[in-house]
């Protein structure tokens, strides 16, 4: 069973990692304007958007679709200036959740009690369906 789960954790990070490539075609002007700097996703996005402009996405193999399933995954994980977040901040906020998610189950747990009914114990039927 754990070796079921490292190959589908293998073979999902080689997917998640194939959909994106920092050398393909629109990437090759921002790469020399930039050389070596970090990209925001906008400006990732924008190259992209322009090397499509004028050719044909829906040609088979081109490139178009695996991006979109990339952009739409890092869409919402950069941080406040737009950048794409590193795996020592995800690892950072995972542990930070843990962490809170511990001291919240520490804190609020509610104790063991020893409950008791008080009644009432008799039940007279006052009504009829």
């Amino acid at each position: 069973m754990k070796l079921n789960y490292l190959i589908i954790s293998l073979l999902s990070s080689f997917f998640g990692f194939s959909q994106f490539n920092s050398s393909a075609p629109w990437m090759e002007e921002i790469n020399s304007k930039k050389k070596g700097e970090e990209l925001t996703i906008h400006e990732i996005s924008t190259a992209f958007n322009s090397f499509w402009e004028t050719r044909d996405r829906t040609v088979r193999g081109a490139g178009h679709n695996p991006y979109k399933r990339w952009e739409y995954h890092w869409t919402n994980k950069v941080n406040e200036q737009g950048y794409l977040i590193s795996p020592e901040e995800l690892w950072a906020a995972w542990n930070q959740k843990n962490a809170s998610k511990q001291f919240r189950n520490t804190t609020f747990a509610t104790p063991l009690s020893n409950w008791q009914a008080v009644g009432p114990f008799s039940h007279t039927n006052t009504g009829s369906w």
